[in-house]
């Protein structure tokens, strides 16, 4: 938690950091007649590109953390089938019911770091993007936490 808290206040500075920037170029913070033209399109792409990759290094530390919590449970447990189960279960109870519940309305992406596995369909790309790893990413964690225990995982 701590880690995780650390990395968003970071993240958060780098995009407050970079909007400030943005803004300052947009909004003509200096003497433009004294700079050179490209300086303000380098700066206005890197007000862009490091806040994006400061959020790609705080979901990937998330992304980390998911699979430490997937480690300790198994190692604590002795048990590392029993979650490959659990979290098979969990996603195809996610994706047999879906969301198309009368009356409610999908879950926001902004809650997907609050649930056990992502509801949120996509390929690879959605997953630099994810708070979580992918179901299969997290099978193949178990398994190989479960072969280092000497454990017989299906």
């Amino acid at each position: 938690m701590l880690i995780s808290s650390i990395a968003a206040t970071i993240a958060g500075a780098i995009s407050y950091l970079g909007t400030l920037a943005l803004w300052s170029t947009m909004l003509g913070g200096g003497n433009s007649k004294s700079r050179n033209g490209n300086s303000s399109l380098i700066l206005i792409v890197a007000a862009i590109l490091i806040p994006l990759g400061a959020s790609f290094v705080q979901l990937g530390i998330s992304r980390g953390d998911e699979y430490s919590a997937d480690e300790y449970g198994a190692k604590l447990t002795k048990n590392p089938g029993g979650l490959i189960s659990a979290l098979n279960k969990i996603s195809s109870k996610v994706q047999t019911k879906g969301f198309a519940k009368q009356g409610s309305s999908p879950p926001s992406p902004a809650t997907g770091s609050l649930w056990i596995v992502n509801p949120f369909r996509g390929g690879a790309m959605l997953e630099l993007f994810s708070t979580h790893p992918s179901l299969p990413h997290r099978v193949e964690r178990l398994r190989k936490v479960g072969r280092e225990m000497n454990l017989y995982v299906p």
